[in-house]
């Protein structure tokens, strides 16, 4: 009788990365969504209060906003961590191939996705809410130049 397919080192490997990859997509697919629709509604509700009136920047949607992220990026951190390794950044995933804590092989294939997906969310993800696209940040008072940031 031979042997499964998946039971050869070969076959193994490319399974594990399989996974690895899903992984990454979904995990970075989850930490995306529920970020970008904590800023889109953190946005919306402050645009609305604000009706049309020129106002400094407000403090609780910049702490909403920086506590979705957070708690969008510890859970599912968390949840992916056994199954992907929980590199949700190429950066990171970079630097940790670099200290030997990644395999090379992981990298390549989870940096492409990784790009496309997060092009995509911020294109989509304003399509899920209702009103006008606000997740995106702009300059204080729109008179703060590319050098002073």
């Amino acid at each position: 009788m031979p042997p499964h397919k998946l039971s050869t080192p070969i076959g193994h490997l490319i399974k594990t990365e399989t996974v690895a990859i899903v992984g990454e997509f979904v995990g970075t697919f989850l930490f995306l969504f529920f970020a970008f629709m904590g800023t889109q509604i953190a946005n919306t509700s402050s645009i609305a209060t604000a009706a049309g009136a020129k106002l400094a920047p407000q403090l609780q949607p910049l702490l909403f906003i920086s506590l979705v992220f957070g708690f969008s990026l510890a859970v599912n951190a968390w949840i992916f961590f056994r199954i992907s390794g929980g590199l949700f950044n190429p950066v990171v995933t970079l630097s940790m191939v670099l200290i030997g804590a990644v395999d090379p092989i992981r990298y390549d294939p989870t940096r492409g996705p990784a790009k496309l997906l997060k092009l995509s969310m911020s294109a989509n993800s304003p399509a899920l809410v209702q009103g006008s696209r606000s997740a995106y940040s702009t300059a204080p008072g729109g008179n703060c130049s590319c050098r002073r940031g």
